[in-house]
């Protein structure tokens, strides 16, 4: 878990500070899981499709589904990616934190108990 913990951080601090706080962890989470190289391909992608390259949902999530198609793998520095998996993943945390943060804002978390 603490290794999970770092590698997260270490992909936060790649992107840059000015994307955003939730752009930031959008683009982090994707690299989580689909790797630092693989976003950035999509990231790469998205203006060629119409897309903002600093907004995941709408944007670079749907230009790293792309990477899936061998036409646009053949443009990728990275190569081929399971581009859905990603776009998933983030969608999925995304949806879970919101439901959590529903429940249980953030200033309601008792940290007396830690």
């Amino acid at each position: 878990m603490a290794a999970g913990a770092e590698y997260m951080n270490r992909m936060l601090a790649r992107f840059d500070p000015a994307l955003g706080t939730a752009e930031r962890w959008h683009f982090a989470l994707g690299a989580y899981n689909a790797g630092y190289g693989h976003v950035l391909d999509a990231r790469s992608l998205a203006p060629r499709i119409n897309r903002e390259r600093d907004i995941w949902i709408g944007h670079v999530g749907e230009a790293i589904v792309l990477l899936e198609d061998p036409e646009y793998v053949a443009q990728a520095k990275h190569g081929y990616c399971r581009g859905s998996e990603p776009q998933t993943y983030v969608r999925n945390i995304r949806s879970f934190y919101d439901a959590y943060s529903a429940v249980m804002p953030a200033e309601g978390i008792d940290r007396s108990t830690r």
